[in-house]
């Protein structure tokens, strides 16, 4: 049973955008029961965490303490976890029966909603690898995989699949496709809204540097505008899978 609690992360301080702003009130409004649990620099005990946290604080990446603080909260507390810029659009009381959920986005890799019992094993295998490896690498250079690509590596061993689709799999694990809690295209920025829509993630991308936004700049409204959204996005996705194997 997973239980009432939205858990969600902002360290560094930095002001709430507008965008942030209007995601978290959508909690409050379709979720009013929940209890909120904020982690930040006064509730997460950083200078007790694993070397990995440590460091990845210190050098200001936020996004990379965030990816391990979301899953020990899950393991510990067991809820929901959102990320600051997804909206809510219904109530999420479907999910509360099921042991693990996550979502996929419109190529099938994971996405930024995650739910859980307390306690479940999936999430001990997970940080058991946090805990075995550090954010600045012997070179000098920081580990900047996405907490996403351990947990799809872990879960293929539990017949995940990348593909955007419902899937049960094993340990109760239910992943949903797109529509569900994702439906915007990252790549484009199309809605794929559906009667199943319960959430939307927006990408506000505030982890990301200038490069990453100028990138979407020119991929969503410049591309885009030209050769249309959809086509944009079928562009970039085909050189995503390319460039990926």
């Amino acid at each position: 049973m997973i239980p009432k609690i939205i858990h969600y992360i902002w360290f560094g301080g930095k002001a709430y955008s507008d965008k942030i702003k209007r995601c978290i009130d959508s909690w409050h409004k379709f979720l009013p029961e929940y209890k909120f649990m904020l982690w930040n620099e006064d509730t997460f005990d950083i200078q007790n965490s694993c070397i990995f946290v440590q460091q990845a604080f210190e050098n200001k990446k936020w996004a990379f303490v965030s990816d391990y603080v979301r899953l020990w909260a899950l393991s510990k507390y067991g809820g929901i976890y959102l990320d600051t810029d997804v909206e809510v659009t219904k109530p999420l009381g479907h999910l509360l029966d099921e042991r693990i959920v996550l979502g996929t986005d419109e190529l099938g890799h994971l996405t930024a909603l995650m739910a859980s019992e307390p306690c479940h094993p999936f999430w001990d295998k997970i940080l058991q690898k946090y805990h075995t490896m550090t954010f600045i690498q012997p070179d000098g250079t920081f580990n900047m995989a996405v907490n996403n690509s351990y947990l799809e590596n872990e879960l293929a061993g539990y017949g995940y699949k990348i593909l955007n689709q419902k899937q049960e799999i094993n340990d109760g694990i239910v992943i949903y496709p797109d529509d569900w809690f994702h439906a915007a295209d990252h790549m484009s920025g199309i809605l794929h809204i559906t009667e199943n829509t319960h959430a939307i993630h927006w990408h506000t991308l505030t982890w990301c540097d200038t490069s990453t936004h100028f990138n979407r700049f020119i991929r969503v409204k410049v591309l885009g505008s030209i050769i249309g959204k959809k086509r944009a996005s079928n562009l970039f996705n085909k050189l995503y899978n390319y460039l990926k194997k």
